[in-house]
Formats: C-alpha cells, sequence, structure tokens
C-alpha cells in the first residue's frame, strides 16, 4: 500500500508503545504525530529527538517513520 485512506484509525509505536490515533485528513498527521511525541516523551525516558527517530506509524501496514509521515503531509 502506497497511499494513506482516510479516514484512517492507527498506530504510533515507539519501544513496544501502543499509542492510537485517527487521522480524518492530512492536516490531522501532524497534529497526532505532536500528540503522540508528547506523550512518549512525558511516560518514557526518551527525548523528543529520540522519540521521532524512532517511533513508526502504521498505515494498514504501510509503517513509516516520523520524517516520512510528516513529508506525506505536505
Amino acid at each position: 500500500m502506497n497511499k494513506i485512506i482516510f479516514p484512517c484509525e492507527t498506530a504510533v509505536i515507539f519501544r513496544d508503545v501502543i499509542y492510537p490515533v485517527t487521522f480524518n485528513s492530512k492536516k490531522d498527521i501532524s497534529e497526532g504525530l505532536e500528540m503522540a511525541v508528547r506523550w512518549f516523551e512525558s511516560n518514557q525516558t526518551a527525548t523528543v529527538k529520540a522519540i521521532k527517530k524512532s517511533m513508526l506509524v502504521s498505515f494498514l501496514g504501510l509503517y513509516l517513520n516520523y520524517e516520512q509521515s510528516m513529508e506525506r503531509v505536505a
């Protein structure tokens, strides 16, 4: 799968912890990912930089890192 289909219920994964998110449009991706990063930062012992570098976002079999997900928004 190369295309993200909206609405999309999915998850952000970091260190084997899953943060569920729902994206209704492309503009929701950046907001949802920032919320996930803040949540992981408050519940894990990791910096924002480390979280963004290591997290994955699952889009129905398409696994993207933070940068790739943000590129899809642009």
